[in-house]
């Protein structure tokens, strides 16, 4: 019994026991856990902290970025600029001693991957001269950035463009953030003779953000990984339609006869006009479209230079009314519909931007700049020319171009191939090399090297016969500008052109159409690879497609078009228009009619000149723009706006490597890894 009550005792005794034991070891266990459970939530509150570091580090260097498309976005080399300036920065971006002789196409320089635009101690970057010339003191002030002196600018296009090697950023206080970011300049490219392309590329940014010891790397990538800084004069040529009066001549300004767009009007490049424009039915433009608002008569000499001597008044006419309908009161910018009393309503179709204020653009008044590059590698022609030929010919056992004018009855042939070396026919027939003194005199130099030729033919006069050869107008036609031909003919006096002239090599066929629906079916543009171009400008004169009616001896019995003519150039005409001669004389036939000038190119011109009536004399107008005009290419020499700096990138379309404009440069982040631990709390 006692030995019962005994065992009991010590049973009991070892139960305490190991319940106190159950009870610390829960104890101990929950003590573990809670601990754990903190030091967890503080390892993820350091991986947060590391990970918004790093999101810091990726947001400062894209505001580094954000800054440079603003700054673009103003960026404007002065109109007083010269291009020889212009030149000899490219050529100590590229740490040339000068540029090349302008041949065509090619790269200037490239750049090794480590090597950037470099850094200096004190001063100008010279490599950075273009870059601080285009960004002025005055577009860092508005951004915040005060007394941005040269060296200032300098410095920070170094570091935007440091390459491998790349700038530090590096931030935070608790969590802080690192980076090494500099984007990568490729190569230079001049494409035209004033347009220039700094391509570059924008490498992956690796950025650490870390707490005590607790990291976290975020990789960001641009949309694009290169893009290019376009510095250009921009060439007319890129317009589809340019007018400075939108009136078909001073007596019609004068009278208020407007130019009228109907549903016959069918644009598929940029159209531009320093006034207004007159909207009737369903125009279609299939470009961007802009008008300045300068009203009627209002265009003259503001501070020396041409302008709107009147307040610009944004807005458009429409249908048959004299008033001008100010944007303020359209249904909507993009898709105005203006209804007329008897509810026809008028309702152009825009399928591309439209900017109603768009700043005055000056025609240039001379061709002096033309004539420049005619003498130094070009053909310069003084005086009036009775015939100028342009064709593609067999010429010693090759394709070339040739190029024949007459003036006071002697005739000069000349022609040049793939390689741009010039050579002359002479007396016996026999074709030798050309060269050319300092006075642009072209001789013959039979035994040496040939010169180049630019493709630019400038006249001090007029060109009384400018055709595409005997064959011109044949079926098939003889082209007139070979495959690999870019030419520009630059007169101070009137050029009337008196047959097709077409592309051996054309970038479009067909026409725009318009189909039972309204809508337009463009035409079709499958060879923009195309190097063929042509360029035809007058700067104090006429640009005249002569019709048959006009001959004075009877209908069709001088050098004149054929009827749906086909000219494939850019014309142009500073100081009056782009007109066919005739356009009002009856055609003297019932069995002939003479249909649309076809025209692949675009018109630039002071008056929107007349082709015809609308009781049917005169020529139609089919119009086709050459796409190519918008993407940077231009006839050689072709006359050009103020310079502009944009940022670029190109994408394919259709099979074809084409640039657009981009607004910015964006930066998109995703997580590398996750947290990583360095080190302990």
């Amino acid at each position: 019994m006692q030995n019962s009550l005994r065992t009991q005792g010590a049973t009991l005794i070892v139960s305490l026991l190991m319940v106190m034991l159950v009870l610390a070891m829960t104890m101990v266990l929950t003590a573990q856990v809670t601990i754990s459970a903190r030091r967890s939530s503080a390892d993820q509150q350091s991986i947060l902290q590391a990970r918004y570091a790093a999101e810091s580090g990726v947001s400062r260097v894209q505001s580094q970025l954000d800054l440079m498309s603003r700054l673009l976005n103003v960026s404007a080399l002065d109109d007083q600029v010269l291009n020889s300036s212009v030149a000899s920065d490219v050529a100590a971006l590229c740490a040339l001693p000068g540029l090349p002789v302008f041949g065509g196409k090619t790269d200037l320089c490239t750049f090794a991957p480590n090597q950037g635009l470099g850094r200096v101690a004190t001063g100008i970057n010279p490599r950075t001269q273009l870059l601080v010339r285009a960004m002025s003191e005055t577009a860092f002030g508005v951004e915040g950035i005060a007394q941005a002196t040269e060296a200032v600018r300098s410095e920070f296009w170094s570091n935007l463009f440091s390459g491998q090697q790349g700038t530090s950023y590096t931030g935070g206080q608790d969590a802080t953030y690192a980076a090494q970011f500099g984007m990568q300049p490729l190569r230079v490219e001049r494409t035209l003779e004033n347009t220039y392309r700094l391509y570059f590329k924008v490498p992956d940014l690796q950025v650490k953000g870390e707490l005590r010891g607790t990291g976290q790397n975020i990789q960001a990538r641009a949309a694009q990984p290169e893009y290019f800084l376009l510095f250009s004069r921009l060439p007319f040529s890129r317009y589809a339609l340019f007018t400075n009066h939108h009136f078909s001549n001073p007596d019609d300004e004068a009278a208020n006869i407007r130019v009228t767009f109907t549903d016959r009007t069918m644009f598929s490049g940029p159209v531009h006009t320093n006034q207004h424009f007159l909207y009737e039915g369903k125009p279609w433009f299939g470009g961007s479209v802009s008008s300045a608002g300068c009203p009627q008569a209002s265009i003259g000499v503001v501070n020396g230079a041409a302008g709107c001597t009147q307040v610009p008044q944004p807005g458009a006419f429409f249908g048959g009314s004299t008033a001008l309908t100010p944007v303020a009161n359209f249904s909507s910018p993009n898709a105005p519909v203006v209804c007329r009393a008897n509810n026809v309503c008028d309702a152009p179709q825009f399928d591309d931007d439209v900017t109603w204020n768009k700043p005055y653009i000056e025609l240039p008044t001379n061709n002096q700049e033309q004539q420049a590059l005619a003498v130094s590698s070009g053909l310069a022609i003084n005086g009036d020319v009775a015939e100028l030929q342009l064709r593609q010919a067999q010429i010693l056992n090759q394709t070339r171009q040739l190029i024949s004018y007459t003036q006071n009855g002697v005739i000069t042939r000349l022609a040049y191939g793939a390689d741009k070396r010039l050579l002359i026919q002479v007396q016996d027939g026999s074709w030798q090399p050309a060269q050319r003194n300092a006075a642009g005199v072209i001789s013959a130099n039979p035994g040496g090297t040939a010169a180049l030729f630019n493709g630019v033919v400038s006249v001090t006069g007029r060109v009384d016969n400018l055709n595409g050869g005997p064959a011109a107008d044949a079926v098939p036609p003889e082209p007139s500008i070979a495959s690999f031909a870019a030419l520009t003919l630059a007169t101070t006096d009137n050029v009337a052109i008196t047959s097709s002239l077409t592309y051996a090599s054309p970038p479009c066929s067909g026409s725009h159409v318009r189909n039972a629906d309204g809508t337009v079916t463009p035409a079709s543009c499958n060879n923009l690879t195309a190097s063929n171009m042509l360029g035809i400008y007058s700067s104090a004169g006429d640009v005249e497609l002569v019709s048959p009616a006009s001959c004075t001896q009877g209908f069709g019995t001088c050098a004149s078009l054929p009827a749906n003519a086909r000219i494939q150039a850019v014309l142009m005409a500073g100081q009056k228009a782009v007109r066919v001669r005739g356009f009002d004389r009856p055609v003297q036939s019932t069995s002939f009619e003479l249909g649309d000038i076809q025209l692949l190119g675009g018109v630039i011109e002071n008056y929107y000149g007349a082709f015809g009536k609308t009781d049917g004399r005169g020529y139609g107008r089919n119009f086709v723009y050459d796409p190519r005009m918008d993407d940077g290419k231009a006839p050689p020499g072709f006359p050009t706006e103020d310079w502009t700096v944009g940022l670029r990138t190109e994408k394919m379309e259709n099979n074809i490597l084409v640039s657009t404009p981009v607004s910015k440069i964006r930066l998109s982040g995703d997580m590398v890894n996750t947290a990583q631990q360095t080190g302990t709390p």
